[in-house]
């Protein structure tokens, strides 16, 4: 995968963001050999909102090979600048499986090298379509040297993990879940500048 560019949306690029709605949509009606859409179909193709950028990784706008969509904030307290979505419908826990509260952020790994300089970013939804070519690689570290100071996600499973922790990013002793079981939960990870 040579020639890969990171392409920046925002919630006011509504003729750019209509660009990669079609150009996704085209991909999962043509069916090509060796793309796989985990998260992505015909209904769920994004349109960025309020506060919200997404990274669009491609050869360029006709060719999308991925996709990270994010809410970013300003500088400020962790409790404040933390979009992790989780935290607002109070299903952050930490490794005893206590309630965490945005207050108790800065006590948390990562989130306590937090300096309130940058802004933070917190990647809701990573996806490539093409697995093991160097995509999400590609895609974070371009990220990753953007303005900010902290990002944060969620990580799906066990293989994510390794891949995020390969990346830079470190376990913060915290998990979101569901609210129904103790087998649902997903550690939360950042990566500080």
């Amino acid at each position: 995968m040579k020639d890969l560019q990171l392409f920046e949306i925002r919630e006011t690029d509504y003729r750019l963001a209509k660009q990669v709605r079609l150009s996704i949509a085209n991909l999962i009606y043509s069916k090509l050999p060796g793309y796989v859409f985990s998260f992505c179909n015909e209904k769920t193709i994004f349109l960025p909102k309020r506060g919200s950028v997404t990274y669009v990784v491609g050869e360029d706008l006709k060719r999308i090979l991925g996709y990270a969509k994010c809410h970013e904030s300003n500088p400020g307290l962790i409790a404040a600048a933390s979009r992790l979505p989780s935290l607002d419908s109070k299903k952050v826990i930490d490794a005893n499986g206590v309630s965490v509260k945005r207050q108790d952020l800065s006590r948390f790994d990562g989130y306590n090298r937090y300096r309130g300089q940058g802004k933070t970013l917190c990647i809701g939804l990573c996806e490539t379509f093409k697995q093991r070519k160097g995509i999400g690689s590609f895609m974070l570290e371009q990220i990753k040297q953007k303005e900010y100071e902290l990002i944060e996600l969620e990580s799906l499973d066990q293989n994510s993990t390794m891949f995020y922790e390969k990346m830079g990013f470190i376990h913060t002793g915290l998990y979101t879940w569901n609210g129904h079981g103790e087998d649902l939960r997903y550690p939360v990870m950042v990566w500080n500048k």
